[in-house]
């Protein structure tokens, strides 16, 4: 079996990143093997991020204007020389055996991508790094391991010529962009190619919320991906979010309308009651999730957080609703 079959081009875009890449690019070089390559794609930064990276045997690339992540990515994966690309984030750590695991699942030819989960501890103390933490580490657990429609480029692998073929990242989303790595994922889901989720394959995501960063970030995806939804009309979708906790979102929304009602016509309550009920029992395998994971007090705590969560939530969800129907798509 010819082994350059198997080398790995690791992927990272960074803007100003230069305070997180060093603990990158130092956990990523205990995983490497020789054959292996690191390309960093300096999004015009304005930081020391070249002086880092020239601490490490990387190949940098340094655009002269913030193109935003899914054109950086997009850059660096032409600049690739191995046959295996591996996007991850100047925020992820990597294990020292993360390469070395690709390499083994990408000997099975039926496989296409490979993606990994984050590990549910993380070096951040506070409520809201853990919870979004754990949410992403939950919901891909919910995932089948075979044939998802998803690329969630934290920790993502795919074959080159696979990406070439499905024509890499939509290069229309600019800036920050939270949904690049989803899109892509839709096509390659859609034209057949299987990519497998493997539950061992743990990476530390050292990402940093307070509870209002958690709640905007909550609200960007839940409006983009609604606009994608609608965008691909009529297309198979796949999304990491279980389906119960897409119907509690209406039931949630539902329960709010009802007790306003209740409150301003003088109305009983038992409705609203109702609807918030099921509310809580769509969500609870994440609850449960919450309490088995990180204890009573963090689990409490996560249940009382959740309708508001979920509210904001509903409401990037209407927001681009409205935006569809005004001809806004992006």
């Amino acid at each position: 079996m010819n082994q350059s079959n198997f080398c790995i081009s690791v992927i990272i875009p960074t803007h100003n990143g230069a305070n997180r890449l060093k603990n990158c690019l130092d956990a990523l070089s205990k995983s490497l093997s020789k054959d292996d390559e690191i390309i960093v794609v300096n999004d015009a930064s304005t930081d020391h991020t070249e002086q880092i990276v020239n601490q490490f045997n990387c190949r940098l690339f340094t655009l002269s204007e913030n193109v935003g992540a899914a054109r950086a990515r997009q850059y660096g994966a032409t600049q690739a020389k191995n046959k295996i690309l591996f996007f991850t984030d100047d925020d992820v750590l990597v294990k020292s055996d993360t390469l070395h695991k690709l390499r083994v699942q990408f000997r099975d030819p039926k496989i296409s991508g490979v993606l990994g989960v984050l590990d549910s501890d993380i070096p951040f103390k506070n409520f809201a790094s853990n919870l979004k933490n754990l949410w992403m580490r939950f919901s891909y657990l919910k995932c089948p391991t075979e044939n998802v429609g998803l690329f969630y480029t934290s920790v993502a692998s795919i074959r080159k010529e696979v990406f070439e073929k499905v024509g890499g990242f939509d290069v229309r989303y600019t800036g920050a962009s939270l949904l690049e790595d989803t899109e892509f994922g839709q096509r390659v889901w859609q034209q057949g190619y299987n990519i497998r989720i493997d539950p061992l394959l743990g990476v530390t995501h050292v990402k940093h919320y307070t509870l209002m960063s958690m709640l905007k970030t909550d609200f960007d995806r839940a409006k983009a991906l609604t606009h994608m939804k609608l965008r691909k009309s009529g297309e198979k979708f796949f999304t990491s979010v279980p389906f119960s906790f897409q119907l509690a979102i209406p039931f949630l929304l539902l329960s709010v309308l009802l007790l306003v009602s209740a409150l301003t016509w003088n109305m009983s309550f038992w409705w609203s009651g109702l609807c918030g009920g099921f509310f809580f029992f769509l969500v609870s395998p994440w609850i449960k999730f919450l309490f088995k994971t990180k204890g009573i007090v963090f689990g409490f705590a996560g249940t009382l957080f959740q309708p508001i969560d979920s509210l904001i939530v509903g409401l990037g969800m209407i927001t681009a609703c409205l935006r569809h129907f005004v001809g806004k798509t992006f």
